[in-house]
């Protein structure tokens, strides 16, 4: 069987610490360009809004969930080709107690919209779900931002 293990005992140490310390640059570098553009959130939240709201609407659930569909698509794309990367909030660090809380919050209101749309809730309760949705989307996205850049400058 073979070992491979003396590979990185014959690197002295000045330059593996130079290297180091160009990967630790380079992780700031990376933090400093994966930015969410101001205009990002709000848009996704508009998009949840319209997902929600309309889904309460029998003759327009599926237009709005065309609406949300296209404009997620159109989200993704824009995000990847601005800032090069995509990001899971699953996989971040501080970050995955924002995506349970979507998750959560996301499920409930949509339960709510199916009840108007049954006629179980008043119309007004379907309205009020997709602007907390929309909210909650907004500021968890945020902070699921920040985790994400304190992610990449303290990975190591």
């Amino acid at each position: 069987m073979e070992n491979n293990s003396s590979a990185a005992s014959d690197l002295p140490v000045d330059q593996a610490r130079a290297q180091l310390e160009d990967l630790a640059v380079a992780q700031q570098a990376v933090a400093a360009r994966v930015v969410t553009p101001s205009w990002y959130h709000p848009a996704l939240a508009g998009l949840v809004f319209v997902f929600i709201a309309g889904n309460a609407l029998p003759r327009w659930s599926m237009v709005t969930f065309f609406v949300y569909c296209a404009g997620l698509v159109w989200l993704v794309t824009t995000y990847r080709k601005l800032t090069g990367v995509w990001v899971s909030g699953w996989n971040v660090r501080g970050g995955r107690g924002y995506a349970w809380l979507l998750l959560a919050v996301l499920l409930a209101a949509l339960g709510v919209s199916y009840a108007v749309r049954w006629g179980d809730l008043e119309p007004w309760c379907a309205w009020a779900a997709a602007a907390t949705s929309a909210l909650v989307t907004w500021w968890a996205g945020r902070r699921l931002d920040t985790a994400f850049r304190a992610h990449l400058q303290t990975r190591s």
